[in-house]
């Protein structure tokens, strides 16, 4: 039986540029620049890192304002995209991230505090929306298994100062009953990219 379906794919030219004057050197954490690691723990690191999941959005997630956004559901995080499951469907966001060094009028370098040269960040970003017309997409209807590929994490934000705490990232997730009868599942594949499947 052939299932069929309509997407309805709206496209957000919108683009953000913004800047952020950064002067530390490696763009590390204090703790990760002064202690050197070792060979392990710089693999198990980079391992981390190629690792996609969708991380469970437990009221650690806000808008540019500060607002909660429980209308996203789950974010997948990868160098130069993100990616947020909604109440609609997915929402994909292509983003650069151009890093300039600055100057004095003379042409001498701008240094901070520490004597490292000030850096100001470009970030300049696209959005698209997949929607699933008239799709039902309820938090309540997703499952998922154990299979968390980074463990648990814990945010203290501004918006949530006592804490988010337990903060999963799963391999699979699946959206039970996107249309009548039919699931709409999501998951990572071994050579790390994204898949689904209705």
């Amino acid at each position: 039986m052939r299932l069929s379906f309509i997407l309805l794919l709206s496209l957000f030219f919108t683009q953000s540029v913004f800047s952020q004057t950064s002067s530390s050197a490696l763009d590390m954490p204090e703790a990760l620049s002064s202690n050197p690691l070792t060979q392990q723990e710089i693999a198990a690191l980079a391992q981390r890192q190629n690792l996609l999941g969708f991380k469970e959005n437990k009221g650690q997630m806000a808008d540019e304002n500060g607002a909660l956004i429980p209308y996203v559901y789950y974010q997948v995080e990868t160098p130069g995209l993100n990616i947020w499951l909604t109440n609609t469907g997915l929402t994909y966001q292509f983003f650069t991230i151009d890093k300039k060094y600055l100057t004095h009028e003379d042409g001498t370098p701008k240094l901070d505090h520490l004597g490292n040269q000030v850096k100001e960040k470009t970030v300049r970003w696209n959005r698209v929306d997949m929607i699933l017309k008239n799709a039902t997409i309820l938090k309540d209807n997703i499952i998922h298994g154990d299979d968390i590929t980074l463990g648990e994490e814990s945010y203290y934000l501004g918006h949530c100062p006592d804490g988010v705490f337990h903060v999963k990232t799963y391999q699979k997730i699946t959206i039970k009953n996107v249309y009548p009868g039919i699931d709409w599942v999501l998951y990572t594949s071994p050579e790390g990219g994204l898949k689904q499947d209705f």
